[in-house]
């Protein structure tokens, strides 16, 4: 049980640096528009 608690953190870890990495690529992208 723990070890599959770990592999979900993990998991979860990952999507969440993706996601901001993603959010930080869409907010450079409007700012290019922008400017």
């Amino acid at each position: 049980m723990r070890s599959g608690l770990i592999v979900v953190m993990i998991s979860l870890w990952f999507f969440l640096a993706g996601a901001t990495r993603m959010e930080q690529r869409i907010l450079e992208k409007i700012d290019s528009c922008r400017g």
